[in-house]
């Protein structure tokens, strides 16, 4: 048995950017709260940091890779580095700084 509501259907079919190196803004038009961040890879090597910054990308594959650190406060910034990885050796990185006054003009 079908319930009917009386109100339309709809289905949403998101049109996301064939490349991006950052992630996109998804907001709701209805609650300003709702705020989501996509990111869309053709690869697992993705990692969200922990509260205090830190993160672990697992399993990568030797050889060069660029790794790009994104914040959502500072969107228009991201940091590329590249890293050599060479058998199961662990990458400490040192700490990136972003300074008071680059998130207060990256606010405005």
């Amino acid at each position: 048995m079908a319930i009917h509501t009386g109100r339309p259907t709809y289905e949403w079919v998101p049109r996301l950017p064939e490349e991006r190196a950052v992630p996109c803004r998804i907001r709701s038009d209805i609650h300003r709260a709702a705020i989501a961040w996509c990111l869309v890879t053709d690869h697992p090597y993705v990692a969200v940091s922990l509260a205090d910054g830190t993160f672990r990308l697992q399993n990568l594959p030797e050889g060069k890779h660029e790794l790009v650190v994104w914040h959502e406060a500072v969107d228009d910034m991201a940091t590329n580095l590249t890293l050599s990885i060479k058998g199961d050796h662990v990458h400490e990185l040192e700490p990136l700084k972003i300074t008071v006054e680059r998130l207060r003009s990256a606010r405005r």
